[in-house]
Order: structure tokens, then sequence, then C-alpha cells
């Protein structure tokens, strides 16, 4: 009987040895597992930010570009206003000329 009891408690110390390989086998297979998961999370996370962020810089420039062009409408009312009360200041002036010289012929004539 000892015969037998020394090999059952050797196989159960196989057993046991045994599980626990197994085991071990399972738990790295998880965690390599977990890693890969935990890797493609972060190229997920990655790939989102960086499209997001060429997303906001675009967003920049198009409000850069339509401000700009708000600008440059504005700059061109402006010349266009001034421009056009520098016609009439000439206008006005020649008038003031004009007027002048016909005082002067007038005078002259008397």
């Amino acid at each position: 009987m000892q015969h037998s009891d020394n090999s059952d408690f050797m196989k159960t110390v196989e057993e046991i040895k045994l599980s626990e390989e197994q085991a071990e086998k399972i738990k790295l297979e998880a965690k390599e597992k977990a890693e890969q998961i935990v890797k493609k999370g972060k190229e997920t996370t990655m790939k989102i930010k960086s499209e997001t962020d060429e997303q906001i810089v675009k967003n920049k420039n198009k409000t850069l570009q339509s401000g700009k062009e708000n600008i440059e409408k504005e700059v061109d009312e402006v010349v266009q206003k001034a421009h056009q009360t520098g016609e009439s200041l000439k206008k006005k002036k020649l008038k003031k000329e004009d007027s002048v010289a016909i005082l002067k012929e007038f005078i002259l004539k008397l």
C-alpha cells in the first residue's frame, strides 16, 4: 500500500505541477491578449487624436481665410469710399476754381 500511496502522491504532485503550468500558460496568453488590446486602443486613440488635430487645423485655416476675406472686403470698401470722397473734393475744388475764374472775368469786365 505504501507504494500505491507514494504513486498516488506522485500522481497528485504531477497533476498539481501540470495544473500550475497550464494556469501559468493561461495567464501569459491573457496578458498577451490584454497587451494587444491596450496597444490597439493606444493606436486607435492616436489616430483619432491625429484626425481631430487635422480637423482643428482645417477649421482654423477656414476661419482665418474667412476673416481675411472679410478684412479685404472692408479695406476695399474703405478705399472705394476714400476714392469717391477724393473725387468729390476734387470736383468741388474745380468748381471753386471755376468760380474764382468767372469772378475774375466778371470783375475785369466791369
